[in-house]
Parts: structure tokens; sequence; C-alpha cells
């Protein structure tokens, strides 16, 4: 695994916590900020902001991890293990992750754009998916 174009992508605390890069082999691709464009609103949980975007001329969804959550290690902690567990998945109703990055200090992850019609916000994954990401992330813990 090379950490070189991971290096500036962090996604990790300022703890001694391992970077998201270090965890999943291979690395997702670290995503510039810069590269993001065309920002819109989607919705928010308790940890994380979900914003719509283009990125590579693809619609995507950014989750952007809030704020006050940044200092927050069981916040980070779970958005690195949604990563891991997402990475190592594929199915129809699992968004495929693009990549990781960081800007101001905040941790986020790219995905691709889901357009549900069972969801005002356009969920990220189908809510079976998502169920079935809980129940592993809960069996990993």
């Amino acid at each position: 695994m090379a950490a070189a174009p991971y290096s500036s992508c962090t996604f990790s605390s300022p703890s001694t916590s391992p970077s998201l890069g270090d965890l999943i082999s291979p690395p997702p691709r670290c995503i510039s900020w810069a590269e993001i464009s065309e920002l819109r609103y989607l919705g928010e949980g308790e940890f994380c902001t979900v914003w719509g975007a283009t990125l590579d001329g693809s619609e995507v969804a950014v989750k952007v991890l809030k704020e006050e959550q940044n200092t927050n290690q069981l916040a980070l902690d779970d958005l690195q293990r949604e990563t891991q567990i997402m990475m190592g998945l594929s199915h129809p109703g699992i968004l495929r992750v693009r990549g990781v990055g960081e800007t101001e200090g905040k941790p986020f992850l790219v995905l691709d754009r889901s357009h549900s019609k069972y969801s005002k916000y356009s969920r990220i994954v189908s809510t079976k998916a998502r169920i079935a990401i809980l129940s592993i992330a809960a069996l990993s813990r």
C-alpha cells in the first residue's frame, strides 16, 4: 500500500488513530475539496451533513463531519468504519465510495449519488443496504 498519495488526506483525528488510508487496502482516492463543485445541501444527521455535488462531471454525495463533531472520537471512528465497510461491499443497493478528503480539518466521504424515489433527501444508500451496513458495523464493535 503506497502511503505517499494519501499522506495529505489523513481522515483521522489529531490523536494517534491510524488514517483511513492505513485501514483500507487499497486506500481510497484522496479528493481535494477544490475538485468538488456545485454544492447543494441534502440533509444531515447527528454527526455529518450531506451535500449533493459534482466531481469529475458526475453527481456525487459528499458526507462531511460537522465541525462540532470534529473532536468526537466516536463520530470519527464511525465515519471511518462506515467507509471501510462500504469500500469492501459490492451491491447495486450500496453506492460506490469515490474517495475521502479533508476540508478545514473536517473529514469528508464522497459517494456516488442516489436519486432514490423513496427519499426526499435522495438517501446515500437504499434502506436495505443501510440496515446491512449498520448490522455489520454493530458486529464489528
